[in-house]
């Protein structure tokens, strides 16, 4: 069945195994020019037997706030949609823009720990640190900013203890955090974040997927908690 596609652009996500795979070599062979998406390098290589059969295959691995939006670009011209993608890159400078201002009036910025993993211990990505910074905190880890593997990034409890974090974002990719843990950690009953209960939980959807959610829902709800906590 001839179903018009050919020559058509399409984008899969998660187009690595399952349906999504599927999805991508049905329309490969209808001869839609396919682009596909997956989350990192090890994913992809499943992907092998798609390049195999002529469909190009590109591969991001953003790990910043500017890479994002780069992507964000670059996914717009690979289907067809630039002046969109341009648009909404712009749109969310701004936003991220128009944040910092705001921020920039705070009395003063709070040190924050990011926990993007309770065991290990693992402070947040780039992305995530950036993230935190436009929205007025004060990353106690900015030596790790631009590790990229979570295994660079694993720290220590006591030097959290140690460097005294006024607030806390905990957001356990996809686990449900649990205060309890946080407070319960040996020398952490000690730092400001936990003395005056100020851990916050922002769930991965928002903060730890490198694309708009996370430059437009999670540095709003981080800002919007730095900022309410500049009256206490």
């Amino acid at each position: 069945m001839d179903l018009g596609l050919s020559g058509r652009r399409a984008a899969v996500a998660a187009a690595t195994s399952g349906l999504g795979y599927a999805t991508a070599a049905a329309l490969a062979a209808e001869g839609a020019r396919v682009t596909i998406c997956a989350r990192g390098a090890a994913r992809l290589e499943e992907s092998a037997e798609l390049v195999r059969r002529g469909i190009p295959v590109v591969t991001f691995n953003q790990r910043s706030v500017d890479e994002i939006l780069q992507m964000i670009r670059m996914v717009g011209g690979l289907v067809g949609c630039q002046a969109a993608a341009e648009q909404l890159a712009d749109e969310l400078t701004s936003g991220l823009d128009q944040i910092a201002r705001a921020a920039a009036r705070f009395p003063r910025r709070l040190r924050v720990f990011f926990e993007e993993w309770d065991e290990p211990l693992i402070s947040g990505i780039r992305w995530v640190e950036e993230l935190v910074a436009i929205a007025g905190g004060a990353p106690i880890f900015p030596e790790l900013e631009c590790a990229g593997l979570a295994k660079d990034r694993i720290v220590d409890p006591r030097e959290v203890a140690r460097r005294d974090p006024e607030v806390i974002f905990a957001s356990w990719c996809g686990k449900k955090v649990k205060k309890a843990t946080i407070r319960s950690r040996p020398g952490w009953d000690a730092t400001t974040a936990v003395r005056e209960d100020r851990i916050f939980e922002i769930k991965s959807t928002y903060i730890l997927q490198p694309g708009p959610a996370s430059l437009t829902d999670g540095v709003r709800q981080m800002h919007a908690i730095l900022a309410s906590l500049q009256l206490d």
